[in-house]
């Protein structure tokens, strides 16, 4: 349901006529049995459908090894939870992500064993970057003083575009929506690491994408084996974002967007 709008039917045009496919990549010895969790990422399974006012179901379902580390915290409820997300990260992509309970306690389970970057991202706020957290059985990670994480206030930017391709017909150039893509926010923090500020599949219909990205400088700090983690601003890569665009069967696309002095970019990109 829309926010403020009605209760909407959601279609899943290909699932309905292949079914739904899961890719597992698990060791599993000989005579053995895996456990494994499916994670729908619901944030990221429904899809406008251009201007028709409805929206289509796609999936994002992960299967992971049931294991017993993981991540958890609190952030300050000062913040707009509604549109607080946690997510894990290795590597520029999002391990798993969640969302704050109305306490701001949030908890990120079964993380194959490792170091996380642990990012946090509100609406109206800077991103929270938080380096080195390893899972475990109980790693926690809350601000400087054990009080809950909080965040500095940012204005925000719109960043729109279209991913479309172009192809020859009868000698002249078509373009067509590429509607199955989908659109990532990257910022590379001084020093590293790189991290997913935001991801979008485009449009169902249209092949539109927009983020609403942070103007302030990212606040960053370094898990160092106790809870406590003081973050300070990143100001050389204030509204600074790479956009990426990818799609099934296509090359990965990117494009700089630079927002740190103006509110809004276009980034369109074009196969």
């Amino acid at each position: 349901q829309p926010t403020g709008g009605q209760v909407l039917a959601l279609t899943t045009p290909s699932a309905q006529q292949s079914g739904l496919k899961l890719k597992v990549n698990a060791d599993v010895a000989s005579g053995q049995m895996a456990d494994l969790v499916l994670d729908f990422d619901a944030c990221q399974s429904v899809v406008k459908a251009g201007s028709s006012g409805q929206y289509v179901l796609k999936p994002v379902i992960s299967a992971v090894p049931r294991v017993a580390t993981g991540i958890q915290g609190a952030v300050a409820t000062s913040l707009p939870l509604g549109s607080t997300t946690i997510s894990a990260q290795q590597d520029g992509a999002v391990v798993r992500s969640t969302a704050p309970n109305s306490a701001g306690q949030f908890s990120i389970p079964f993380l194959a064993a490792g170091t996380y970057t642990l990012v946090i991202t509100s609406d109206a706020h800077a991103t929270g970057v938080v380096t080195s957290v390893p899972a475990g059985t109980s790693t926690t990670v809350v601000g400087s003083t054990g009080a809950p994480i909080t965040l500095p206030t940012s204005s925000m930017a719109d960043v729109t575009g279209t991913v479309s391709a172009s192809t020859l017909s009868n000698g002249n150039t078509v373009t067509t929506a590429v509607t199955d893509a989908t659109t990532r926010a990257l910022q590379s923090l001084t020093g590293g690491p790189q991290v997913e500020v935001a991801r979008q599949p485009v449009d169902s219909t249209a092949g539109t994408y927009h983020f609403r990205l942070p103007m302030a400088a990212p606040v960053k700090g370094a898990y160092a084996g106790t809870a406590t983690v003081t973050l300070s601003p990143d100001a050389a890569v204030a509204g600074k974002y790479t956009i990426e665009a990818s799609a099934p069967g296509r090359a990965t696309l990117t494009k700089p967007a630079d927002v740190s002095s103006s509110s809004s970019a276009q980034v369109n990109f074009g196969y």
